[in-house]
């Protein structure tokens, strides 16, 4: 628990007691907030006026959730106030001089929540309306501010938290309007906004998570309690984050992005159990929509992507015609953890491109599109999202300066994905107890993320495909005399593919099957061990006999630079394939560069990242390598041209040829006489069983044999049919005579 707390930021006793019991006594005074007073003295103006209010909020969680809080608020002191959420499809994000001409004849008080910030022009216009205007935001803060009557944000002035959500600044002007005590009794909606909005889980955050959290298994509001029942979450008890965000908020936010936010803040504010039912009930068939309208674009999204030159470029920006822009922000953080890439979604109609985009690794993103703030119609955001507005023209000279902005806050040049963990733990330490104990650091989320851990050096000693489609793997870890359970989510793909020792990131979790309690890992990150190969001599004969048997151009040897072990550099992150045919060479390399990709058969990443393959085939080398060295040699003065027709544009160079590989050679290559000798076993016997050879010969005879239309063999069936007899030269054979010029390479 000391090492978790360290990693947090947490180094002394009083530290740590703050962080395990977070307590209403550690939220700041509101009127510290920069602008509060006089925010407080506006809207007291208001209703002494006896003046009406609107609320303009956002379709978001957060927005919905500031909306609905905040109203509660003002009507509670009297003030008449409505609530206006702009829509998503029509309207876009934020203040709109459309909405306000509409708004200005029913309020004389404007006030802005989860929004407002960059809003110059309509705060302009709002004003000469005649009406006050009350920005409370939270979003990055232009060079620039709209001239309001008062703008609150955790962002300007010296308030001690910067990291509050939209409806963590409503709430602190409820508390600065009304009291602590009567916020306390909106601390649902504030932690709800709060952990949906992926805002970091420290300071005051905790405080509104941890009450909320509480607050949100308990509460009264006709409109959370039925969104609980549609989600299956039971009532009456406390609620975890990730039932917040996972089940929740995607359910909220499915009215804004596929329809209006309407339903989503009626629920919200309803007080009607038997409207709230209805209003659940539409609110979940949307989010299952939703689900697949984002399946959609994403699956259209990568098949632009595919093309890409990815080992080149930092960043991802791609358009759709109608694609649906309640989704595409949810498509640009798919893209984002998937390629470890800042990515930008946009919707295309016609001459115009609606966007949103997620950041990657450190990247600011809202310092990159800053960069090119000229070339859009408006934008804004954060470091690690942001929306966009942009001309269609104009997109072909956004990607390329959005490209250069992010590379250029890459020190190396280059965004390397990476994975966060805490601390090594051994498998061992899995245990209820200590899954118990960790629950005392929630709640998680950003900020704050659920403990970490590595296992290094892992076996998986079994693993299955399991779930809709096979999409996810459950797992058996062992570690020494050690064996637990896991469950990798979205890595079904790896099902067949996790040989050797791994290094294993997971969370530690229980595992309720039948009322019988046990710990298992959660696991985020699979990637190879220190013990990463296991020798195959018969798959390395295999891919041998694979590539001499296929199609080879004639490029001459000498266009192969030899290079001796010493002398072989790899530099950067990236473009570089080592290509190794047998597991002794690719064993000795693994302990030379730890920290590469390993590949089994082929290559598929587009990105490129440094990989040392092991078996290796040729023909399944996807990806676009700049540079590819021969490891265990030259296997044939032509294998360049194999390589050559896949990367046309790649420098290929080898090392020495290794003695595993000159053994292979020797195995199996067939004189004349041997090959008339399995002609013979084939016709008589149907098999190959009684000659005294490696299987890996056997195999090389039967496919010369079927080169030469002398028999047919069907391999899965491990069956041989014969064909006519007759007289025909063994050099007619392919394989026959490259396995001869092999072997004195």
């Amino acid at each position: 628990m000391a090492s978790l707390l360290h990693s947090r930021g947490v180094s002394t006793r009083e530290e740590a007691e703050a962080y395990l019991r977070p307590s209403y006594e550690h939220l700041h005074d509101p009127m510290l907030m920069q602008n509060m007073e006089r925010a407080v003295a506006l809207i007291k103006d208001a209703i002494s006026k006896k003046q009406r209010a609107v609320v303009y909020g956002d379709y978001d969680v957060d927005g919905m959730c500031a909306s609905a809080l905040l109203c509660e608020t003002l009507k509670s002191m009297g003030l008449k106030t409505i609530v206006y959420i702009p829509d998503r499809h029509s309207e876009g994000y934020g203040l709109s001089s459309g909405a306000i001409e509409k708004l200005a004849p029913q309020a004389e008080l404007l006030i802005s929540v989860d929004c407002g910030i960059t809003s110059v022009e309509e705060v302009r216009f709002a004003k000469s309306m005649g009406m006050t205007v009350i920005l409370t935001d939270h979003h990055t803060p232009p060079d620039k501010l709209p001239n309001a009557d008062a703008i609150l944000s955790p962002l300007l002035g010296n308030y001690p938290f910067p990291y509050l959500c939209g409806a963590g600044v409503a709430w602190k002007l409820s508390a600065a309007l009304k009291g602590l005590e009567f916020a306390k009794s909106q601390i649902d909606l504030a932690a709800l906004a709060t952990m949906a909005d992926m805002v970091p889980l420290t300071g005051e955050n905790r405080v509104i998570a941890s009450y909320g959290l509480t607050a949100l298994g308990v509460t009264k509001r006709a409109g959370l309690q039925a969104l609980k029942q549609i989600a299956s979450i039971p009532q009456n008890t406390k609620l975890t984050s990730d039932q917040v965000v996972f089940q929740l908020a995607p359910r909220l936010n499915a009215g804004g992005r596929l329809s209006t936010a309407a339903d989503a803040l009626e629920l919200l504010q309803t007080e009607h159990p038997a409207r709230a039912e209805a209003l659940a009930e539409e609110l979940d068939k949307l989010n299952t929509r939703r689900k697949s309208e984002e399946k959609d674009v994403i699956e259209a999204a990568q098949a632009q992507i595919q093309p890409l030159d990815l080992m080149s470029k930092r960043s991802i920006v791609v358009a759709g015609e109608g694609w649906n822009s309640g989704v595409i922000g949810l498509a640009a953080g798919r893209l984002a953890e998937k390629f470890g890439y800042p990515s930008v979604v946009l919707s295309r109609d016609g001459d115009t491109c609606v966007g949103s985009a997620r950041s990657a690794g450190e990247i600011d993103l809202f310092a990159a599109l800053k960069t090119c703030a000229d070339l859009f119609v408006r934008f804004g955001g954060h470091k690690q999202a942001a929306g966009l507005t942009i001309a269609f023209e104009k997109l072909d000279e956004f990607r390329e300066r959005f490209d250069i902005a992010v590379a250029g806050q890459l020190p190396e040049g280059d965004l390397v994905p990476t994975a966060e963990y805490d601390m090594p733990l051994r498998l061992s330490l899995v245990t209820p107890e200590n899954v118990a104990a960790i629950e005392k650091l929630a709640p998680f989320g950003v900020g704050n993320p659920s403990p970490m851990f590595l296992l290094e050096d892992a076996k998986v000693i079994q693993s299955t495909a399991v779930g809709a489609e096979g999409r996810h793997l459950k797992v058996t870890l062992q570690d020494g005399e050690d064996i637990r359970q896991g469950i990798a989510f979205s890595k079904g793909y790896l099902d067949g593919k996790l040989q050797g020792s791994h290094n294993v990131l997971f969370k530690m979790q229980i595992n309720d099957f039948r009322g019988r309690m046990s710990a298992e890992c959660m696991v985020r990150q699979i990637v190879s061990g220190t013990d990463a190969f296991e020798t195959d001599a018969a798959e390395e004969a295999e891919s041998i006999l694979q590539d001499l048997s296929g199609d080879m151009p004639n490029i001459p040897n000498s266009e192969v630079p030899l290079l001796s072990e010493k002398d072989m550099t790899v530099e950067g992150f990236r473009g570089t394939l080592l290509l190794c045919r047998t597991g002794e060479t690719a064993k000795k390399l693994r302990v030379k560069y730890p920290w590469m990709d390993i590949a089994r058969g082929g290559t598929e990443d587009p990105q490129g990242f440094h990989t040392i393959l092991y078996p290796s085939r040729i023909s399944e080398i996807k990806t676009p390598f700049r540079r590819v060295i021969l490891c265990d040699g030259l296997l044939h003065p032509m294998e360049a041209g194999l390589i050559r027709q896949l990367l046309p544009e790649a420098e290929i160079c080898a090392l020495h040829r290794s003695e595993s590989v000159q053994k292979h050679l020797e195995h199996l290559v067939i004189s004349v006489e041997e090959l008339r000798e399995a002609y013979i076993a084939a016709r008589q016997e149907k098999s190959l069983q009684s000659l005294p050879w490696r299987q890996s010969k056997q195999q090389a005879a039967l496919q010369i044999l079927q080169e030469l239309k002398l028999l047919t063999f069907h391999r899965f069936q491990g069956t041989i049919s014969m064909l006519p007899v007759k007289k025909i030269d063994p050099s007619e054979s392919r394989l026959f005579v490259r396995l001869h010029e092999a072997k004195e390479v």
